[in-house]
């Protein structure tokens, strides 16, 4: 309350936008309760607007690994983010104080930790620095002081003075005997020491950054340690290196004690090729032709990334070809555009007469080539003489043309590539991107036409109407989405319907790979029910050229519904073929090619939250 009061007079002085925000955990029974009704109370007072949200974390623990404490900040921490996302607030500040601080500085030293961990909590983190502990050279007495001298009401926590949890018999009894009878200033000792470890963290952290950032120490494109130039580093360094590599792999740097650390550091150091070390969480460790490299287990049950569906596929020219973690965007340019220019590992250009057959993208083969400067070269040898692992021959994605391999994507290109000047008029152009992560498709987004926010207000909007108009309906409402691109917004915008509704889908189209509209609509999957007499809703993601769904609303009617209206989210009318009544639209939008919240081009994009314009060259043909 101390944090509010302070807040308070500094929101009033600097035109802040102040809230408070208040989790019951649902432990104490009614205390907890009394608790969340005083923050309310309190908040009304000063007409500080209040977010409360009543939780079940003895559940959370229950269920899991977590401890009480730990459920118990999970779902706090969750809750203040959403309230922080949800209501437009920049930033999350909370009332930690010097005495908490020294607590978990002491409890990190009994448990085990290294420098980072003696950091213990930063006045500011999160990943854009929105959470703030204003607090933490402040003790509990210095609050309690500042409460009564401002007359500041507040409640203290009845289990915080009993001694049934590791923090607690740290508060009640051990850090009273150490400032009893080793150290007065114990408390102010263990601050200092969190302040000097964070500092000391940070330039260990920066020079970390540093060689992760060196090809020379960390193979760029998987994170691989390099063994002969990291075994030379300082132990501080490797050891963050080895975390480097382990959050890369896992997503997180939680979970690898010091005794693992150091396990890895040893076969850093020792290893040769196919040693190994398991690691927790079913990953493994291993050693190949200098480098140290973790992958997760195939023992564990996990799919062996080897028996993926990495069939064959022909390459789509132009376009987008997935074949497993890989995406291949191909595209013709002419001559200006190419002239002698120099690519990246990534990129290849290739005239059509340089191979026979279609490309397509495909796995190892028996028979395979490739033709090298030096001549014709098996693909095995290649493979042995790059000292590729064994264990990542078989998911190196390969472009080829019946046996003859173009390209080792990534890799090796053959003698055929263009390199240099070039007298053709017309010249393919193929880049590829491995694992499709949501960041990449990001990339290919000329512009956000609709945000998540936008189409989510709208949606609400279109569901109150709808709602509105079919109240006082009588028949049975089908709701029918017209799948694939409609079901995000189907899925959005029916449970917001307060209406009682049944749902059924049909797949009908009149688009292929492409960008534009073949003209023909073809039904693959026709409803589940009968529609005679019932009220219909279909539910489409945009109405284009209208073709589809002037094809569908004939149909429709044969079946003598009730009514039939059409809801969809966009409509272009610019592209319009055919005149199709709209009931229910959510944007009209211009003769753009948008992807994204269900809208796809050659099935990726789907599940971007906006909508946005997909550049041009993913898609062109130049």
């Amino acid at each position: 309350m101390a944090l509010l009061a302070m807040l308070s007079k500094l929101a009033t002085q600097n035109a802040w936008q102040l809230a408070a925000a208040h989790y019951e955990h649902g432990i104490r029974g009614e205390d907890s309760l009394a608790d969340a009704r005083f923050v309310e109370d309190f908040c009304r007072e000063r007409q500080i607007p209040c977010f409360v949200e009543h939780g079940h974390v003895p559940e959370l623990a229950a269920a899991g690994s977590h401890t009480l404490e730990q459920a118990a900040r999970s779902l706090r921490y969750d809750f203040l983010e959403r309230v922080r996302q949800e209501q437009g607030f920049d930033y999350i500040v909370t009332a930690h104080h010097a005495d908490d601080q020294a607590e978990t500085v002491l409890m990190r030293i009994l448990r085990g930790t290294g420098v980072s961990g003696l950091a213990a909590m930063r006045p500011q983190s999160g990943e854009d620095g929105h959470l703030v502990r204003p607090l933490l050279k402040v003790t509990k007495a210095e609050l309690l002081a500042y409460c009564q001298q401002e007359q500041i009401p507040y409640r203290e926590d009845a289990t915080n003075f009993e001694a049934d949890c590791t923090r607690n018999c740290l508060r009640l009894e051990l850090l009273p005997q150490l400032q009893r009878e080793y150290n007065p200033e114990i408390r102010r000792a263990l601050c200092q020491l969190a302040e000097v470890a964070a500092e000391e963290s940070d330039f260990l952290q920066g020079e970390i950054a540093r060689f992760c950032e060196d090809e020379a120490y960390m193979r760029q494109e998987d994170g691989a340690l390099v063994q002969e130039t990291v075994a030379k580093l300082h132990p501080a360094l490797q050891r963050g290196l080895i975390r480097k590599l382990w959050e890369r792999v896992t997503g997180s740097s939680l979970d690898l004690s010091f005794a693992q650390t150091e396990l890895l550091r040893q076969l850093l150091l020792t290893g040769r090729t196919s040693s190994q070390q398991e690691l927790t969480h079913h990953y493994l460790a291993h050693v190949a032709y200098g480098y140290l490299t973790i992958d997760k287990s195939k023992s564990d049950g996990q799919i062996d990334k080897s028996n993926l569906d990495m069939s064959e596929v022909t390459v789509n020219i132009p376009g987008v070809t997935c074949w497993g973690d890989f995406q291949l965007i191909a595209q013709w340019q002419d001559r200006t555009e190419y002239q002698g220019a120099k690519t990246s590992p990534e990129e290849l250009y290739l005239h059509p007469e340089h191979f026979t057959g279609p490309l397509v993208l495909r796995k190892r083969q028996p028979g395979d080539f490739m033709n090298l400067p030096g001549g014709r070269k098996k693909l095995k040898k290649i493979m042995i003489d790059d000292k590729i692992p064994h264990e990542q021959r078989d998911t190196l994605p390969l472009l080829a043309a019946g046996s003859e391999v173009i390209w080792m994507i990534g890799r090796r290109r053959s003698a055929n590539c263009l390199q240099g000047a070039a007298d053709y008029h017309r010249i393919l152009y193929l880049r590829y991107r491995e694992e499709r992560k949501l960041s990449m498709l990001h990339e290919d987004i000329e512009k956000v036409v609709f945000s998540e926010e936008q189409i989510q207000n709208r949606i609400a909007e279109m569901a109150k109407q709808i709602t509105e108009d079919y109240k006082d309906a009588q028949e049975e409402i089908y709701c029918v989405a017209i799948l694939k691109g409609a079901v995000m917004f189907y899925t959005d915008l029916v449970r917001r319907l307060e209406l009682p509704v049944r749902f059924d889908f049909m797949i009908a189209s009149s688009y292929g790979n492409g960008t534009s509209t073949t003209g023909s609509v073809k039904i693959l999957k026709d409803l589940d029910y009968d529609i005679e007499g019932k009220h219909l809703i279909v539910i489409e993601d945009i109405i284009d050229s209208g073709t589809t769904m002037n094809y569908l609303n004939k149909y429709f009617k044969e079946r003598k519904p009730k009514s039939v209206k059409l809801c969809s989210l966009l409509s272009k009318p610019s592209r319009r073929m055919v005149e199709v009544p709209i009931d229910y639209c959510g944007f009209e939008v211009p003769d753009e090619f948008l992807v994204g919240y269900g809208l796809d081009y050659a099935e990726v994009y789907r599940n971007l939250p906006y909508i946005g314009v997909l550049k041009p060259e993913i898609y062109a043909d130049n």
